[in-house]
């Protein structure tokens, strides 16, 4: 399906929810743990970051998606964008081999690699803000200070539980200083009730679960990333 045809599937289920896009950012972390080797090579995760991209198309003034997989490391993979999202898993993942796969499952590491990236002195965005700030000492500060005026949407994919929770968990609880949020979607049939527990307990989290992501209703998988309890947490940040 076209890139136009998903951004306008997005724009109904915004509009179910009741809501309008308020400038963010947007990130990507997929599960690239052994589990996930069949969505991969079956084009799923392809499929998935689509979708995703259509989401950010929605919410990023630059229309860009950045990009993370993971496993019991990470490896930050670049910006997807309307023009080049066509084989953009088989030719940024697959065939990188830079990129760590099919090893167990950890959150921690991607969640903060995110959080370097958007609000780190080595962050992209942080980087870019300090140059206009002028002084070194002072730029980092300022940066994160601007770059967290700005929502962050994270949205993270898995189809198992942690090996890392008390980290994870602390990794997830310094989000809250920041105006983000993390929309964990659970796929396949893993049992993933602690993930859904903390999530439920943290008030810029949020869980779903997809059974079965093959023949999936698009109008479905968006509804999962922009969840209804995303969608109330966003509104407020207008």
């Amino acid at each position: 399906m076209s890139m136009i045809n998903l951004v306008k599937k997005t724009e109904i289920v915004l509009a179910k929810r009741g809501i309008t896009p308020v400038p963010s950012q947007v990130a990507l972390a997929i599960d690239i743990s052994g589990s996930m080797r069949d969505e991969y090579q079956a084009g799923i995760v392809q499929a998935v970051v689509e979708r995703c991209l259509a989401v950010a198309m929605k919410f990023d003034s630059d229309q860009l998606l950045d990009v993370w997989v993971f496993d019991d490391g990470h490896g930050y993979v670049g910006q997807a964008k309307g023009d080049t999202i066509d084989h953009f898993v088989s030719r940024e993942i697959l065939k990188n081999k830079n990129i760590k796969k099919w090893g167990g499952t950890a959150y921690a590491p991607v969640l903060e690699s995110i959080q370097a990236h958007y609000y780190g002195k080595e962050g992209k965005k942080a980087g870019m803000l300090g140059k206009l700030f002028g002084a070194k000492d002072k730029a980092g500060e300022a940066a994160k200070q601007a770059v967290g005026e700005m929502p962050l949407m994270i949205l993270l994919i898995t189809d198992g539980e942690n090996m890392d929770r008390d980290l994870f968990e602390s990794t997830l609880t310094n989000l809250r200083k920041r105006r983000a949020y993390v929309q964990f979607v659970g796929i396949g049939n893993s049992d993933l009730s602690y993930l859904e527990a903390v999530a439920e307990k943290e008030p810029n989290a949020g869980f779903v679960q997809l059974r079965q992501l093959r023949g999936i209703d698009d109008e479905q998988l968006l509804g999962a990333l922009i969840s209804p309890e995303f969608s109330k947490w966003i509104a407020k940040q207008a």
